[in-house]
C-alpha cells in the first residue's frame, strides 16, 4: 500500500522561487491587459476624430479584445514550438516600448 504524501513532502518539490515567478507572471499578465485598457482610454477620442457612433466603437474594443485572443492562440503554439520564456521576454521587450510610445 502507498503512503500519502507529507505536507512537508509536498512542498520541498516546489521551485526555490516560485513566488519570484509568480510576481513575474502576474506583472506580466498586467503588461498584457495593458494594450487594451490604452486603447479603451483612446476610444472617446476615437469617437471625435471619427465621429464614430457607439456602437462603432463598441465594435472597435470587441476587434481589439478579438485580436488579443487570437494572438494568444498563435504566441502559445510559437511558446511551445521555441519556449516559452523566450517569447514572454521577447514580448516584453515589445510590449512596454509600444505602450509608452502609445501613451
Amino acid at each position: 500500500m502507498a503512503r500519502a504524501a507529507t505536507p512537508a513532502a509536498a512542498a520541498s518539490t516546489s521551485p526555490a522561487r516560485s513566488g519570484l515567478v509568480l510576481g513575474a507572471l502576474i506583472l506580466v499578465a498586467g503588461v498584457a491587459n495593458l494594450n487594451l485598457a490604452v486603447a479603451n482610454v483612446a476610444l472617446p477620442e476615437i469617437a471625435r476624430v471619427f465621429d464614430a457612433s457607439q456602437v462603432q466603437l463598441n465594435l472597435v474594443a470587441v476587434a481589439y479584445s478579438l485580436g488579443l485572443a487570437g494572438s494568444v492562440l498563435y504566441f502559445g503554439a510559437l511558446g511551445d514550438r521555441y519556449g516559452r520564456k523566450l517569447l514572454l521576454v521577447l514580448g516584453m521587450a515589445l510590449s512596454i516600448p509600444a505602450c509608452l510610445l502609445a501613451a
